[in-house]
């Protein structure tokens, strides 16, 4: 990965960057569950990661990293005081977000529903939000996430900072683990949906 290099998202790149956080994303168990058809999921995935990023951008956050100037992974930080986010951004996303149901209108009101349960538990208390990290799934294992993730949380540790996300995959509970993150609340936003898993990192 000699070529590879961390950078912030260019705005004029925000719709390559949605659109391979999709395919990232594509086996997500909370995505499988509440979006099953694929392309409806391509679709309604591309336009949330395009919603997030595009809200992050202002504050400088997002991160990619680029191979050959090809997107290949990224990375969608909020610094404390940003997240959540002002009453006009949450009205701006609300509305991104209806108008993607359009692709699945019957399983908006169970995805609003995952959205709350994690928005409820949110912490109060400083921190910066880890609200995406994706890599292109044909690169996944090879070492792409952890110089995304770790070009943000380097800096934290120098700072004494605390970090927090979110996660729906089991799999993923140790690789955070390794940095440093702690299992915090495990939620069952539906009965027969897959689980979430909230997750702390506290500074040193």
């Amino acid at each position: 990965m000699a070529d590879l290099v961390i950078e912030h998202l260019e705005r004029t790149r925000l719709g390559e960057a949605a659109v391979m956080l999709a395919r990232a994303f594509d086996d997500s168990p909370i995505f499988e569950y509440l979006f099953p058809d694929d392309r409806a999921r391509a679709r309604i995935t591309a336009g949330f990661f395009r919603a997030v990023c595009s809200d992050a951008l202002p504050f400088g956050d997002v991160y990619v990293a680029v191979e050959d100037r090809r997107i290949i992974g990224a990375a969608c930080w909020y610094a404390p005081g940003r997240y959540p986010p002002s009453q006009l951004r949450q009205l701006r996303q609300l509305a991104n977000v209806l108008a993607l149901g359009r692709h699945a209108p019957s399983r908006m009101r169970m995805a609003l529903t995952y959205l709350n349960a994690t928005e409820k538990v949110h912490p109060k208390n400083e921190h910066w939000y880890l609200a995406i990290l994706g890599v292109e799934p044909e690169r996944q294992g090879q070492g792409i996430g952890a110089r995304l993730i770790d070009h943000t949380l380097d800096p934290l540790d120098h700072e004494g900072l605390d970090a927090y996300l979110e996660t729906d995959k089991e799999s993923n509970l140790a690789w955070y683990a390794r940095r440093r993150f702690e299992l915090r609340e495990t939620l069952h936003p539906a009965p027969d949906g897959p689980p979430t898993w909230t997750m702390w990192r506290a500074a040193l």
